[in-house]
């Protein structure tokens, strides 16, 4: 944008909205006079335009100049991703059109968009199933999807009796189409795990697994025998949760918990996409163990 002489008063006006389907709920806007903004920051009354004026600060502060406006505003090769979603916008379907004009009503640059802001990650399925409610019943499994807030994941356990030992197996895929491509996996015992550092050290996937479960819900961490409620109640789903070095795509992951008769006491398993990366990925931590 370039103006071709100097505006000395540029007044902004701007309206988001929520789109479900055809319609749209307003969900905040402000008009302001943005001269007097820049020049009294600090004191100037109005939130929703101070909220406005940090982010541009943040993301595109070439565009912010000083008044009298003139000259050329140049916002290029800007990354959409996660950095321009406003901190108080959740995952959705949004609106918003924005209008710069003088003091004669007349319009200096408008513009109008919709967009989508993506679940970092998304479960598309969580299904459970216990095979022996003698040794340890299922109590809860499911997954609370909100319309305008992250998905709550619930999974509750009862050991009925204790177990000396439990075995766990795990595995991640991703999902290409029809097929899918082994990512990593692995099985081993809980209880030698907890107590051999040579089982620690000859697994470092069961490391990976036992740190991600410490960094996400270490309740369920407990030591040998293992009895009475496991409980993880609803869990937010955010990127948190996405499994270690996974990228963004399709993934299907399953876990089964076993005796040493290989009789399954529990098993689930999941499909869920990823559009962020794992926090994870950018440190080696949880490959030892803590």
């Amino acid at each position: 944008m370039s103006t071709l002489r100097a505006v000395q008063r540029v007044l902004v006006d701007f309206e988001v909205y929520s789109q479900y389907q055809h319609s749209r709920t307003y969900l905040f806007g402000t008009t302001f006079d943005y001269c007097e903004l820049v020049a009294a920051t600090d004191s100037y009354a109005n939130p929703v335009a101070k909220l406005a004026y940090a982010v541009a600060m943040q993301k595109f502060p070439q565009a912010l100049l000083k008044c009298p406006v003139s000259g050329v505003v140049n916002i290029t090769n800007v990354k959409i991703d996660e950095n321009l979603v406003p901190p108080i916008m959740p995952p959705g379907k949004y609106y918003t059109n924005f209008r710069m004009y003088n003091k004669r009503n007349q319009t200096i640059l408008a513009w109008m968009t919709n967009y989508i802001i993506s679940q970092p990650f998304y479960i598309r399925k969580f299904e459970c199933q216990s095979e022996i409610p003698l040794q340890m019943q299922l109590v809860q499994c499911i997954v609370e999807s909100p319309r305008h807030s992250p998905q709550l994941i619930s999974l509750a356990v009862n050991v009925v009796q204790p177990l000396p030992k439990i075995y766990l197996s795990t595995n991640v895929y991703v999902k290409q189409r029809q097929s899918m491509m082994f990512v990593y996996g692995t099985t081993f015992e809980y209880c030698e795990f907890l107590m051999r550092n040579e089982s620690r050290q000859a697994n470092p996937v069961a490391v990976l697994v036992y740190n991600y479960a410490k960094h996400n819900f270490p309740q369920i961490l407990r030591p040998c025998p293992l009895s009475g409620m496991f409980n993880v109640s609803r869990l937010r789903v955010d990127k948190n949760l996405i499994p270690p070095f996974v990228t963004p795509g399709g993934y299907f992951a399953e876990q089964r918990f076993f005796n040493k008769r290989n009789e399954t006491l529990l098993r689930y398993e999941t499909e869920f996409s990823v559009t962020a990366p794992s926090i994870f990925n950018r440190t080696m931590t949880l490959l030892s163990f803590k």
